[in-house]
Order: structure tokens, then C-alpha cells, then sequence
């Protein structure tokens, strides 16, 4: 009997001089312990990169900027599912389960944005209004 691994996915952060975020969101990342991961990091010429271990490693000349950092991981990226982190964010250990399952159940959704929340578990504030269908503007 053929077993098939989970749905792939890749991990894409972008680092530049925010070598201990890094470490602490590669650490929430492999925390997961999700079995078909890939994880890119783009290293936008720190003063001081770090070359983490078990990753594909992008190490830029220069400081290119988020977006085109992001599509040279986007570039390099193989997983059936993309995730785009800041390197401060820090994922539940069920992150990558739950967002797979509510994927999968909602086959019209092609981008997920999830929920922020602060260390104690209250919504993260931001600075752009809560996207819904009911602010949508009509022509």
C-alpha cells in the first residue's frame, strides 16, 4: 500500500538584520513538526547574516526590498502551498494542519490571510480596516 506525504509547503522570510527574530520564527516554524516542509530564507545583505541550517538559502549582494526578495523565493518555491511570513511572526504548532484543512473544505478560497494575535492571544491590531465583502465598493 502506497502512503502519500501531506500537501507540501513552502516557507518564504525575508531577513534583513533581524537575525533573532529569524531564529525564533524558524524555530516556531519547525515546531509544527509538519512532515513536507520547505523553507526558503532570503537574506537581504545583512550586516551580520546567518546562514540557518536545513533551508534554502538566499543570500542577496544587496538589500532588494521585501516584494523582490519574496519573488526570489517565490521563484525557488516548490511546496503545493506558499506561505509568506515576516520573520517576526511565530506560528501555533497547528498552524499548518488547520490551515491545509480549511483549505481544503473551501475550495473558492485561493489566499489565506490569517488571524494575528498578540502573545496573550488577543487580536492584533492593524493599521488597514478588516477586509470584508460587505466593504466591497460597487461600480
Amino acid at each position: 500500500m502506497k502512503t502519500s506525504l501531506p500537501n507540501s509547503i513552502s516557507v518564504i522570510v525575508v531577513n534583513w538584520n533581524v537575525a533573532d527574530s529569524l531564529a525564533r520564527c524558524l524555530a516556531s516554524i519547525r515546531a509544527t513538526k509538519y512532515p513536507n516542509l520547505e523553507i526558503i530564507v532570503i537574506d537581504n545583505a545583512s550586516s551580520t547574516p546567518i546562514h540557518p541550517k536545513k533551508v534554502k538559502f538566499i543570500q542577496n549582494k544587496t538589500n532588494v526590498g521585501v516584494p523582490r526578495a519574496w519573488n526570489q523565493g517565490l521563484e525557488r518555491a516548490t511546496g503545493d502551498y506558499i506561505l509568506i511570513l515576516n520573520p517576526d511572526t511565530l506560528l501555533p504548532k497547528d498552524f499548518f494542519t488547520k490551515a491545509i484543512a480549511y483549505l481544503k473544505s473551501h475550495s473558492d478560497v485561493g489566499v489565506l490571510g490569517p488571524k494575528f494575535l498578540d502573545p496573550d492571544g488577543t487580536p492584533q491590531g492593524s493599521v488597514f480596516p478588516e477586509p470584508n465583502t460587505g466593504s466591497a465598493k460597487k461600480a
